[in-house]
């Protein structure tokens, strides 16, 4: 049997398929590999860099939230925040708010620390603050998430 490659693939229905079947065999690393692809290949190729990893955060969160609640849910409250403050300012408020929000506890729990947007934070440090870069990365530590220097 052929090894499977979802980051070969672009088909969303066929992505979420994967993704739910491997979830079920319990093939974790494979679910969470065509959920990224599902993630990257929803956001439109006219955002780049920060703004781009920001969109593929919010497609992972609602992709869980889709598979929470057993229908698509939009992170509204969140689009809304963006839409009068921006993404990079509502990257700085989740990173330096006293908890993290119920999108980060998903991902970090379906180990996918990477899509949180405290990891988009950490990446990115010139574009945050240094108070910001230091919580989001205290909080991935916390939770069990060791990132490279």
């Amino acid at each position: 049997m052929s090894e499977i490659h979802p980051e070969e693939m672009f088909d969303a229905k066929l992505l979420r398929t994967l993704a739910d079947d491997a979830r079920k065999r319990g093939a974790t690393e494979l679910a969470n590999k065509a959920l990224r692809q599902l993630c990257q290949i929803q956001v439109s190729t006219d955002f780049t860099g920060i703004e781009r990893e920001f969109w593929v955060v919010i497609a992972a969160i609602e992709e869980i939230y889709a598979r929470m609640y057993g229908r698509r849910v939009r992170a509204n409250r969140t689009r809304n925040k963006v839409r009068r403050v921006g993404y990079l300012k509502t990257l700085e408020d989740w990173a330096v708010s006293n908890k993290p929000t119920a999108g980060f506890r998903y991902l970090i729990d379906s180990g996918m620390h990477e899509l949180t947007g405290e990891a988009v934070v950490v990446r990115n440090p010139t574009s945050f603050s240094p108070r910001a870069v230091a919580t989001a990365r205290q909080r991935l530590a916390d939770s069990g998430v060791v990132l490279a220097e």
